[in-house]
C-alpha cells in the first residue's frame, strides 16, 4: 500500500511511503531537496507503522512537505494493529 508519493508539480509531498511490511516493514523515502535538509535523500525502513508516523512526524519538523493524511492512515493502522492483533504486532517488533 502507497500511502503518499512524491509530487514535483504542486510540492504537496516530500516522501515516498509503502508498506513493505513482507521485506522491510514500513519504508520512507525522502525527496532530494535543493536545501540540504538532513535528511535528505535517505531511505528509513520501520517494523511498525506507528513507528513510521513518528518518523514522518519528524521530518514534518525538519521542514519537510509530508500530508497529514500519510500520518493519520498509519496511526489508524497502528491502532487497528494494537487492538485487533497484539501478538502480530509484538512479532513485528521483534518481541515474540
Amino acid at each position: 500500500m502507497i500511502y503518499c508519493q512524491f509530487t514535483d508539480l504542486d510540492g504537496a509531498c516530500e516522501v515516498h511511503v509503502v508498506d513493505d511490511r513482507y521485506r522491510d516493514g514500513w519504508t520512507t523515502k525522502v525527496t532530494e531537496t535543493p536545501n540540504n535538509r538532513r535528511d535528505a535523500g535517505r531511505t528509513f525502513s520501520h517494523a511498525t507503522p506507528g513507528e513510521c508516523a513518528d518518523n514522518l512526524e519528524r521530518l514534518v519538523t525538519e521542514g519537510f512537505v509530508v500530508p497529514q493524511y500519510a500520518i493519520d492512515n498509519l496511526r489508524g493502522e497502528q491502532s487497528m494493529l494494537e487492538q485487533h492483533f497484539p501478538s502480530k504486532l509484538a512479532e513485528m517488533r521483534g518481541q515474540s
